[in-house]
């Protein structure tokens, strides 16, 4: 199933979960890696829905990765995307 839909939600949602575990462990450039992929799937499944919560999910999650490593530009950067998106779906 997966092999034939490679930018399924599963997959986008299992590596969620692998990055907050990464982050957990303190892997944050694993982390990075494994919420940058996420972001990437939920992005072609929601290119019509560019709004979509889901997104502002995973967007906050490499904005607290990157808030982490110091590097207070990308975290603003993703921050204020997720929070465009929270705004434009009267999400909160």
């Amino acid at each position: 199933m997966y092999q034939a839909t490679p930018n399924h939600l599963d997959i986008a949602s299992t590596l969620n979960n692998l990055g907050f575990s990464y982050r957990t462990l303190g892997d944050m450039r694993e982390a990075v890696s494994c919420y940058e992929r996420a972001l990437a799937i939920k992005e072609q499944v929601y290119q019509d829905e560019p709004n979509h919560p889901e997104l502002a999910k995973t967007l906050e999650s490499l904005g607290k990765i990157w808030l982490t490593l110091k590097d207070l530009r990308k975290f603003k950067s993703f921050f204020e995307r997720a929070q465009a998106i929270k705004k434009a779906s009267n999400h909160p």
